[in-house]
């Protein structure tokens, strides 16, 4: 809902600094349960991918840009995002299966957080939802 004198991407950025900040807050966490999972599902091995989450976590500063910038920024940041992502797998030889495996599970392990957490951040479960699915289908048309 907007407040008085607020319009459509004021409210809009306020939702997405938001999700950035409860992110930003706990995206670590996230790596931290997501990675014994990926070791015990992909049989690729505990030092690969630790190696892995070592690179993941390079990741995060522009994934936390990209989910609060606007649109036209997020595009370019997604951009470098998937590049980075990229990159850093073929680096650590992480086939883009497991790569694409993690990612899913990254997004339905944050949304659990977004759910949880979003009064502490000034807004309902379901604003924040609608940003992170909003975020994730960007991301994944960009993914392809």
């Amino acid at each position: 809902m907007l407040a008085a004198g607020e319009s459509g991407a004021d409210e809009c950025a306020r939702r997405r600094a938001a999700l950035a900040a409860l992110l930003g807050d706990h995206l670590q966490s996230l790596l931290d349960t997501l990675m014994p999972e990926a070791v015990r599902a992909s049989g690729l091995g505990q030092n690969m991918l630790e190696n892995y989450h070592h690179g993941a976590r390079e990741t995060l500063p522009i994934a936390l840009r990209a989910v609060a910038a606007d649109d036209r920024e997020r595009d370019l940041l997604l951009t470098d995002l998937l590049t980075l992502m990229q990159t850093i797998s073929r680096q650590r030889h992480v086939p883009p299966i497991v790569e694409r495996g993690l990612v899913g599970l990254g997004f339905r392990l944050a949304l659990t957080q977004v759910r949880a957490r979003a009064a502490k951040y000034g807004c309902t479960a379901d604003e924040l939802e609608l940003e992170l699915l909003g975020f994730r289908n960007a991301f994944e048309e960009k993914y392809k």
